[in-house]
């Protein structure tokens, strides 16, 4: 496969967007958010991720007949979720569980207190670990979803017209 150079500019755009958009994050909540740090370019550096989805999309669109692609492809992103969840996992706990001794806790009672924070949901939503996990997991529904609808032989349209409603549904208390 040949290298797509324009591609590859926006994921770039797209990188440097969600690095910028993390790193400023902090300014509202500290009440050092103007119009000029924060609030006229962050409407642009909220593109990232919908690019990087749109990017997966382009990449994935010559083999979206493919059912056994697509399920090998969402299969492999649910991998490398689970993978660096659990290296969070092992890397967090322990310095969660030092911080706690420090404060009076038993080790028990510390290691109690992460399983019973411990909840199914965490895990779909990147929390385990690092929060921007999210991604891989959202990656990985909206792949398998795809699949599905393939898989029961759904048209283009119908699919379109099911992603643009469930997008919309979002700006909802339905889905919030």
């Amino acid at each position: 496969m040949n290298r797509n150079h324009s591609a590859d500019g926006v994921k770039f755009f797209a990188c440097l967007a969600v690095v910028l958009m993390h790193v400023s994050n902090y300014l509202p909540a500290t009440g050092r958010a103007t119009y000029w740090n924060y609030y006229w370019y962050f409407p642009i550096l909220d593109l990232g991720v919908p690019l990087f989805f749109a990017m997966a999309g382009y990449f994935i669109a010559p083999r979206v007949q493919d059912e056994a692609y697509l399920l090998k492809y969402g299969l492999r992103i649910l991998e490398i979720n689970i993978a660096y969840t659990i290296f969070y996992l092992l890397f967090y706990w322990p310095l969660d569980t030092m911080e706690q001794l420090l404060r009076g806790q038993t080790f028990g009672n510390a290691i109690q207190q992460h399983l019973t924070e411990l909840k199914w949901t965490d895990f779909l939503t990147g929390v385990i670990g690092s929060e921007h996990l999210w991604y891989l997991m959202a990656l990985f529904i909206a792949v398998m979803v795809f699949y599905l609808l393939r898989h029961w032989s759904l048209s283009f349209p119908v699919i379109m017209t099911i992603s643009t409603v469930t997008y919309l549904l979002t700006f909802t208390p339905v889905l919030q």
